[in-house]
């Protein structure tokens, strides 16, 4: 505390008496630098006085300026003493050219402030001259004083606006901190991911721990039998076709393990997902289709080849495979599309299964679905539950958290409408309804 006056009132005393000194030197300077005449008229005498007294007043202001305000702000105190040098060279009628030389001088020694340029749309208070377009770092003879700073860092001026260096929250760690306190009530563990399909921007919670998927793997079954009867130049036949309405829209497990033989069991799904790019997703042994391994990494790639131009899919097998989910039946129509705006029409794929000896649950759900006018693949995987019920809460309160974390992210969505209340006024707590749709039956999603 006695540091922080001392320091600057120190400063300050050191720099007036520099001011001082100097301004006697350039006046002196100024004085003696007139043309010899023996005589001059009074009137003569009082102009040149003036005009060196003039000098000496505006060196004396910028040493201080330099010298005590620098502490505090010393970008700005160096550009304000380049402008009073500036415009004491450029002096009017009255001032003799040794005064004038003496501010160049002044100003040429000035030192160059050791920060950014601020670009075109700079902060208020931005030193004079910072809208100017940026320089080259390079100094010397000739370069413009103000130029001499250089181009600033991606984000330098921001954080020297804000007063700090510490960059802001990565979309991972805004969606961390939303999940941290959305599911500290619940027990099982969970992996949450988003990505905006507007803007490209994802985001993921524990993107790399692996789950078992449950019933989600009947969306990756049908995405490499359409990716292989694309590369067979085929269409999907009639039975299949009847096969995966029944593995999606009902989650039927004898479909799914139908197709599951159709694809090539296991190594069929490896190749297929290979090519697809889904490098973390082991399929189970045999025919349990059911215990795949996979992650939230995985998953949101899986939605990205359902949803994106540049997938291996053709833009008709992606619309035929998200028509079967969005065409769900009504009592598995729960988990990412609790988060979806009224009106819309969400697709879905749901997974449960108890596993182990203790019959915890595994509860997935993945998707696409509209909030807010924010088009989102939303991927929520989890185990660990103690019953259907809690994993269902738990996967919709992640699915609403997520979604209200892009739309809050987003300040405002797209299309304007602002539509988050419906689905953000109480995030994870749910209609209700979701979970008591759920089957009440222990359907394992293996095959039998």
């Amino acid at each position: 505390m006695v540091g922080a006056i001392v320091i600057p009132a120190l400063a300050g005393t050191i720099g007036l008496a520099a001011a001082l000194v100097i301004g006697v030197i350039a006046g002196s300077c100024a004085a003696a630098s007139g043309p010899r005449v023996t005589r001059r008229s009074a009137t003569d005498r009082v102009v040149r006085t003036a005009a060196n007294l003039r000098c000496a007043i505006v060196v004396t202001a910028v040493s201080f300026l330099a010298a005590s305000a620098a502490l505090v702000f010393p970008a700005r105190a160096v550009w304000s003493a380049h402008d009073a040098a500036d415009q004491c060279a450029a002096s009017g009628p009255g001032a003799d050219d040794r005064a004038r030389a003496v501010c160049r001088h002044l100003r040429a020694a000035l030192p160059v402030p050791a920060v950014p340029v601020p670009q075109p749309g700079s902060p208020p208070g931005s030193p004079p001259g910072a809208r100017a377009a940026g320089h080259s770092a390079a100094s010397g003879p000739g370069t413009p004083a103000r130029a001499r700073a250089g181009r600033p860092a991606p984000g330098a001026h921001q954080r020297a606006a804000s007063g700090s260096s510490v960059d802001p929250p990565t979309p991972d760690a805004r969606l961390a901190a939303a999940l941290t306190l959305a599911l500290r009530d619940y027990t099982g563990r969970a992996a949450v991911g988003v990505t905006d399909q507007a803007t490209g921007v994802t985001a993921v919670y524990h993107g790399t721990e692996s789950f078992d998927t449950a019933s989600i793997v009947k969306a990756d079954i049908l995405a490499v039998l359409l990716l292989q009867l694309q590369q067979a130049g085929v269409y999907i036949g009639a039975a299949d076709r009847r096969l995966a309405a029944r593995m999606i829209e009902d989650s039927d497990n004898a479909a799914a393990s139908a197709l599951w033989g159709v694809v090539g069991e296991g190594p069929g799904l490896k190749a297929g997902n290979a090519a697809l790019g889904l490098n973390q997703t082991v399929p189970g042994p045999g025919g349990y289709w059911g215990l795949t391994t996979t992650t939230i990494t995985d998953q949101l790639r899986l939605l990205a080849v359902l949803t994106s131009a540049r997938s291996p899919l053709s833009a008709a097998a992606r619309g035929y495979e998200l028509s079967l989910m969005r065409d769900v039946e009504a009592g598995q129509n729960w988990g990412i599309t609790k988060a979806a705006s009224t009106g819309t029409r969400p697709a879905v794929k749901n997974g449960w299964l108890p596993v182990g000896p203790q019959g915890l649950w595994v509860i997935n759900s993945i998707g696409v679905i509209s909030h807010a006018g924010h088009q989102l693949a939303i991927a929520v995987l989890s185990a660990g539950n103690p019953s259907q019920s809690a994993g269902i809460s738990l996967v919709q309160a992640a699915a609403t958290t997520v979604a209200c974390a892009v739309a809050a992210a987003g300040a405002s969505s797209p299309d304007g409408s602002h539509r988050t209340r419906d689905t953000c006024a109480r995030p994870g707590t749910g209609s209700g309804s979701a979970a008591a749709a759920m089957p009440t039956h222990r359907m394992r999603d293996v095959a039998s």
